[in-house]
């Protein structure tokens, strides 16, 4: 038993059904056979339309197939290769001739509609006509056996197929289909990050929870450090030698270095001194720009206030000229309509009721008594004619009763009462 992937050549020459079997209710199934062997099809990935309804005691479930795919266009050569294998059998197996077109008429398609796709139902229920049938199995796609309750119509899946054979009645053909087994396909949950970083990425972004700054600052404070230590190590080198040369040149006279350490304090003085002036004419300037563009500011925002509402005046004067045109429209609307009333009153005329009565004619009733009288004349003559129809029927059947002598007839009918 070997079951066929769509997609490769399918043979459909091997296709064979049974003579009919006799069922209970009057119905009859042929067993299908492929290559003398059982027709099991894999489908491919596909949903459900609401999975299983009924769960595993009298279950099914609506395999939705989309058009024109491999599985959709096998399907329908299929059932019209089952039509010939009928059509060139009719004669053994129907008392009556069928023809094509009332077989297509009688078969019943085994996809059907939904929304902009098809599906094909498929049970698990063992069948009363068929001896031996599997048990049902689901599996993931970790080969474990799942239950069929934690299945739903949004798991994809890939099954595998039996088409059983044809069952007919005086009335329908139809193939009848078994789920074998399912793969469930696991679904991708996007609850959680399923992308793939490399390590080297990762480190780099790892946030210290101390000061919430990434390594990579911490790295660079290291590397600052560094070489801001490397001048100070440079500069206590060059402060150790002239130490060393001060010992040796202390038996020179103090006036001098006094002298030598005046002159660059007094240096610094005054290029600290002219530091601080430049700042102050910066700062100076500074102010001055920073006034400028925020005088021309306050000038621009008084010219567009004054604009704007210039602008809201000329609005509102247009809204009540345009309000006030529809006041005069409906005023004189409202004169015309009362004008075409005054006129519509002024047309009216008086009618003296009384008068027209009397020139009129009289209108007279009919007596009770003369219409039940004219009634019971009609129905006595029909019945005055059914009776003579009736005699005249009588007449006859006593006629041909002597005629064709039967009164032995009816002698022996009372005898069998």
């Amino acid at each position: 038993m070997g079951i066929i992937k769509l997609g490769s050549e399918f043979d459909f020459s091997k296709l064979k059904l049974n003579n009919p079997n006799g069922k209970q209710g009057g119905s009859y199934f042929c067993k299908l056979l492929y290559d003398d062997d059982d027709l099991l099809i894999q489908t491919p990935k596909s949903m459900s339309k609401n999975g299983f309804p009924k769960g595993d005691n009298q279950g099914y479930i609506d395999i939705i197939v989309e058009l024109n795919n491999d599985f959709h266009n096998w399907i329908i050569k299929l059932e019209d290769h089952i039509k010939n294998i009928i059509n060139d059998k009719q004669s053994l197996w129907f008392d009556n001739n069928l023809d094509r077109d009332d077989i297509d008429y009688l078969f019943s398609d085994s996809l059907k509609k939904h929304q902009k796709n098809n599906f094909i139902r498929t049970y698990i229920k063992k069948r009363k006509y068929i001896a031996d049938h599997n048990i049902f199995r689901m599996f993931n796609e970790n080969d474990e056996e799942i239950n069929i309750k934690d299945f739903n119509n949004n798991n994809k899946f890939i099954g595998v197929i039996e088409i059983l054979g044809l069952k007919f009645t005086n009335t329908s053909f139809k193939l009848d289909y078994i789920i074998k087994q399912m793969l469930v396909i696991n679904n991708i949950e996007f609850n959680k990050c399923l992308i793939n970083v490399d390590e080297d990425i990762k480190e780099k972004n790892v946030i210290d929870k101390t000061n919430k700054r990434p390594v990579q600052l911490l790295q660079t404070l290291a590397d600052n450090d560094e070489k801001q230590n490397e001048p100070l190590a440079d500069n206590d080198e060059k402060q150790n030698e002239p130490l060393a040369d001060n010992d040796e040149k202390q038996n020179e006279p103090l006036a001098d270095n006094d002298e030598k350490q005046n002159e660059p304090l007094a240096d610094n003085d005054e290029k600290q001194n002219e530091l601080l002036a430049d700042n102050d004419e910066q700062l100076a300037d500074n102010d001055e720009k920073q006034n400028e563009p925020l005088a021309d500011n306050d000038e621009k925002q008084n010219e567009l206030l004054a604009d704007n509402d210039e602008k809201q005046n000329e609005l509102l004067a247009d809204n009540d000229e345009k309000q006030n045109e529809p006041l005069a429209d409906n005023d004189e609307s409202q004169t015309n309509i009362s004008d075409s009333i005054k006129q519509i009153i002024d047309k009216l005329e008086e009618i003296d009721i009384n008068k027209n009565i009397e020139s009129s004619e009289k209108i007279t009733l009919k007596n009770p008594k003369d219409i039940y009288y004219k009634l019971y004349k009609e129905t006595y003559e029909r019945a005055k004619v059914a009776k003579e129809l009736a005699i005249t029927t009588f007449l006859e059947a006593k006629n041909i009763k002597n005629t064709y002598m039967l009164n032995e007839i009816e002698d022996s009918s009372d005898e069998e009462n």
